[in-house]
C-alpha cells in the first residue's frame, strides 16, 4: 500500500474543517509544516495524471460533504503533487501544476459618418 500526498490551496478555516471532518480514512487531509496536505492510500502504484485524477476526486467529494454541513464553506483545490521522504518522513518538494489562459481579443469595427455641410445664408 502506498500514500500520495497533494498540496491544498483554500481558505486557512476551510482547510482546518476539511482536516477536522477528514481525520481518519483511506482519504484524509493532514496539516503538515503549515500546510495542508490531501493524502490518498493507493494498493497500487499509479502515475502522476492517475493520483491527480484521484487526488481530484476525493477533494470533489470531502469538498461536497463540507458544503452540505456549512453553507458557507469554500472548496479547497489541489495546488500539486507533494512528496514525503521516506526516511525522515517530513514532506519534500511539491510539483505545483500551474496553468495560464491568455486571451486576446481584437476586432476592427467600421465607423460611418455622415457629415452635413451648412452653407452660410448670405443675407441679400
Amino acid at each position: 500500500m502506498s500514500e500520495r500526498f497533494f498540496r491544498l490551496n483554500g481558505e486557512k478555516w476551510d482547510l482546518e474543517e476539511l482536516a477536522y471532518a477528514f481525520e481518519e480514512g483511506p482519504e484524509t487531509v493532514k496539516k503538515i509544516d503549515e500546510f495542508h496536505y490531501l493524502r490518498i492510500e493507493t494498493d497500487s502504484e499509479k502515475t502522476d495524471e492517475e493520483a491527480r485524477a484521484a487526488g481530484n476526486t476525493a477533494l470533489t467529494r470531502m469538498n461536497a460533504i463540507c458544503l452540505v454541513r456549512d453553507e458557507r464553506f469554500r472548496p479547497g483545490t489541489i495546488a500539486g503533487i507533494a512528496r514525503k521522504d521516506p526516511v525522515t518522513g517530513k514532506m519534500g518538494g511539491t510539483i505545483i501544476n500551474l496553468e495560464c489562459r491568455i486571451g486576446i481579443r481584437a476586432g476592427l469595427r467600421e465607423i460611418n459618418v455622415a457629415v452635413r455641410i451648412r452653407r452660410a445664408s448670405v443675407p441679400r
